[in-house]
């Protein structure tokens, strides 16, 4: 287990995402997937027993994060290896998160934050998990990668969270809003089935 800590203070952390804002968190979050050279993106909101939104989930199919990947992407705030590339590395697109707080705004979508995460590496497919918790948000838990059969990608849930049901309106609005559908997967307590979540498939 590797414990890494932002270099910067927690007030600042605390500001840079934006916790009242759960519909942008949603957005940054979708840009790092296309980021990432995704093919789609799910977006997925689970309700509890109250009909609360209280679970947000975002995943993708990109080429996900390894053990190296996470000392550059979690470290750093405010910065981003993303300014320095000139677009995505295989679809060579063009990046969109330059700002590196995707991670932090996380947190305004629950009080827990998991990003599980399959890679390929010279040693074969490997999986990491990265933990994190409001209360202290400049500390991210990231575990020992392990190998996997799963296909690469990764998956962010954070869960926890308060005053989310705005999601299910309008999940994701600006420029995003182009590539994500509207509506967002929705499912209530019931015997009926939910329907398939949406699939963002960028062109």
């Amino acid at each position: 287990m590797v414990r890494v800590r932002l270099e910067t203070s927690r007030e600042h952390v605390a500001e840079l995402a934006r916790l009242r804002d759960p519909v942008g968190a949603v957005e940054e979050l979708v840009w790092n997937a296309l980021d990432a050279d995704c093919g789609r993106v799910v977006v997925t909101l689970e309700r509890n027993d109250l009909g609360g939104v209280d679970r947000v989930r975002i995943q993708d199919d990109g080429y996900g994060m390894s053990a190296e990947d996470c000392e550059e992407y979690f470290r750093p705030i405010g910065s981003s290896w993303k300014r320095r590339a000139e677009g995505t590395p295989v679809r060579k697109r063009a990046l969109h998160g330059k700002n590196g707080r995707g991670r932090v705004r996380a947190f305004t979508l629950g009080a827990y934050v998991r990003w599980s995460s399959v890679s390929g590496t010279p040693l074969g497919t490997r999986q990491l998990v990265i933990e994190a918790d409001r209360r202290s948000m400049d500390e991210f838990d990231i575990g020992e990668a392990e190998p996997t059969s799963e296909p690469r990608g990764t998956l962010c849930e954070a869960f926890g969270g308060e005053d989310l049901d705005v999601l299910a309106a309008s999940p994701v609005t600006g420029d995003a809003a182009q590539h994500v559908p509207r509506r967002v997967n929705d499912p209530a307590p019931g015997p009926t089935a939910p329907e398939p979540p949406p699939v963002w498939t960028p062109a």
